[in-house]
């Protein structure tokens, strides 16, 4: 059975950017473009990755990783944060639990730093 991606950003052409990438993985990719689509899936389909924007509209990248992780323990689903703004920039990322941040980069080096990111999580 194919492992399971959500990805939760609002940025639609960086959504198929990512999905492209990780169904070349063998993940199955399901998108949700606000906060509140992204916990809606999270109630429906167990996922192995979690993939959210920290900026959403309707509901918070922060909020979506805290009520994630009440969901979900710390073992069970992977979550990785994704800012176009360096990580120490981010207000109140010190204070979430996730597993990975990724950052918007261009194409070529925001592939590269995917695949480091998820050779480190597996």
């Amino acid at each position: 059975m194919a492992k399971t991606a959500l990805i939760a950003d609002n940025d639609l052409l960086f959504v198929e950017f990512l999905s492209e990438l990780l169904e070349k993985r063998g993940y199955r990719v399901f998108k949700a473009f606000d906060g509140i689509d992204a916990l809606n899936q999270l109630k429906q389909i167990a996922m192995d990755l979690l993939f959210v924007d920290i900026y959403m509209p309707k509901l918070d990248g922060r909020d979506v990783i805290r009520q994630a992780r009440e969901r979900f323990p710390v073992n069970e689903m992977k979550i990785i944060a994704i800012s176009g703004a360096q990580p120490e920039t981010v207000e109140g990322l010190d204070d979430l639990e996730f597993d990975g941040f990724l950052q918007k980069s261009p194409l070529e080096e925001m592939s590269k730093d995917l695949d480091l990111l998820l050779d480190a999580l597996v």
